[in-house]
């Protein structure tokens, strides 16, 4: 049985652009380290029309990115 398309959340949901391939990681910012930060910003430039949608908890650490 199909899903019903239009019954799911959609990206303007959760502030996320209805054209752009969206990046997504759910790990606590504790866990971000700058290594891993750097391959994710070089994954970005080098996919067009992409962006990333992280967990922001803590709301602290989010300033810091």
């Amino acid at each position: 049985m199909l899903d019903n398309w239009e019954s799911r959340p959609k990206r303007s949901n959760y502030g996320l652009p209805e054209d752009k391939f969206i990046f997504a990681n759910f790990n606590q910012l504790y866990k971000l380290d700058p290594l891993t930060f750097k391959v994710w910003m070089d994954i970005l430039k080098d996919v067009p029309n992409s962006v990333i949608w992280l967990l922001e908890y803590p709301a602290d650490a989010l300033p810091n990115l």
